[in-house]
């Protein structure tokens, strides 16, 4: 757990590959800067993972460019965003952080409560060179602008480098199976849509010809649609 810390504690830590910092709750002060900050040690270093944790109200904070800086400095394999609040998601922020992030393989953000504008992570895919994994799994979500009201999403697009391999769109979504797009993703072997309860699968895939592994979803009734585009699998 992290109450506080200071800029230079990670600093003579010349070996140090991986770090997960847990946040927790009731403190004095949000430390969520200092934790940020304690990160311009790694600039220009590699880093196989670097995981923020379990944060509640009193620790809400932006995800934003004065704080995503110090982390597309370094060469880091794995983000993890898990269990925060987290008050705002600037996009231009992860656009920065996506096409910066050369080295970053494996992206989570799991488990938060997110009060952003709507945006969606998925516009910043196709910036990240190398990235293998990606998993946004049951964060609650509360939108500040209106949303449209739609029972029905009539097709969801995954634009994102042949790097892809595994994807995790986990939550609870009940609405009409949409039409599923994967543009470059061909190297796309695991789609995983988990705690989807869907009241028809009328909806068809396309660009995931490979995939080895698909799950998570429960329909009502089976569409032939489904069977499109899945000719290798």
């Amino acid at each position: 757990m992290v109450p506080s810390i200071s800029d230079d504690f990670l600093e003579h830590l010349s070996k140090l590959d991986s770090i997960t910092l847990w946040i927790g709750n009731d403190l004095p002060n949000n430390p969520i800067d200092e934790i940020f900050r304690s990160f311009g040690v790694f600039r220009e270093r590699n880093m196989t993972n670097i995981e923020i944790r379990s944060g509640r109200f009193n620790n809400g904070f932006n995800l934003n460019h004065k704080r995503m800086k110090y982390l597309w400095s370094i060469c880091l394999k794995r983000l993890t965003l898990y269990d925060l609040y987290i008050k705002d998601i600037l996009i231009y922020a992860m656009q920065v952080f996506s096409v910066h992030s050369t080295c970053l393989e494996y992206l989570e953000i799991s488990k938060n409560v997110i009060m952003d504008r709507g945006s969606t992570l998925l516009t910043v895919f196709p910036n990240f060179k190398n990235l293998k994994v990606v998993k946004i799994i049951s964060n609650w979500r509360r939108s500040r602008i209106k949303r449209l009201q739609s029972s029905r999403l009539d097709t969801l697009t995954v634009i994102s480098q042949n790097t892809l391999e595994e994807l995790y769109l986990e939550d609870d979504l009940a609405r009409d199976m949409p039409n599923v797009t994967v543009i470059n993703g061909l190297n796309l072997r695991v789609l995983r849509l988990k705690d989807y309860h869907i009241w028809s699968c009328e909806g068809s895939f396309a660009g995931i010809t490979n995939v080895e592994y698909m799950s998570g979803w429960t329909c009502e009734k089976l569409s032939i649609n489904l069977q499109h585009g899945f000719s290798n699998s």
